[in-house]
């Protein structure tokens, strides 16, 4: 009896090794992901302004779905926009300063995703300088984390924006002098003060448009 049972036992084994050779377990293991390739994409959604600054959203292409999530590091390049424009290959536009704009550190790709965004910030007063203007920014894509890399052939991408179409004449922080176009004539103690550091001639500015 005793016998039998281990026998038993022993054909029990064999036939799950056969069952689990059968099924080739080895095909269930995980296969790592490729790497996608990033280019610059173009305006991704409103434009939203404040007394201080413009935003713009701007998204990034993906040549397929991110294995993983990862990082994409960006710069401002008004070089390259200047350049351009310079050799008459970008026209009609103004180039606005580098001073004046700002951007996100990085593009953050969320796993499974084809594209990513990120913003770029630019000071209301620089558009407001350029007002009746089309004025451009540049941006390039430093590096992509994680096996990914940068299309090179659209590594840099270049924002044209209408800033007829982002402000209206009454948005403008028009700045005028109150005594504009008048002569002011600083005698007979009238329309100045003085001290023993000079004279002083007060003069005073208005704001038109919000503060």
């Amino acid at each position: 009896m005793k016998t039998i049972k281990k026998l038993g036992y022993i054909t029990m084994i064999l036939c799950g090794f056969v069952a689990c050779k059968d099924t080739n377990l080895e095909d269930f293991a995980l296969q790592g992901g490729q790497g996608v390739q990033v280019s610059t994409g173009a305006v991704a959604g409103n434009i939203t302004k404040t007394n201080a600054f413009l935003t713009i959203p701007v998204a990034l292409k993906l040549s397929g779905n991110a294995p993983k999530a990862f990082e994409v590091e960006l710069r401002v390049n008004q070089d390259t926009v200047a350049k351009l424009v310079e050799q008459g290959q970008l026209t009609d536009v103004t180039v606005v300063a580098s001073s004046a704009v700002q951007i996100d550190n990085v593009a953050k790709v969320s796993y499974g995703s084809d594209v990513a965004q990120f913003s770029i910030t630019v000071s209301r007063t620089e558009v407001e300088r350029h007002y009746g203007k089309k004025v451009a920014i540049g941006y390039s894509l430093d590096q992509a984390g994680k096996a990914n890399s940068i299309d090179p052939s659209q590594n840099t991408g270049i924002v044209v924006l209408n800033t007829l179409e982002l402000l209206t004449p009454e948005d403008i922080h028009f700045i005028s002098l109150q005594t504009g176009g008048n002569i002011i004539e600083a005698r007979d103690r009238q329309n100045y003060s003085s001290s023993s550091g000079g004279i002083s001639i007060p003069l005073t500015a208005n704001l038109a448009s919000f503060p």
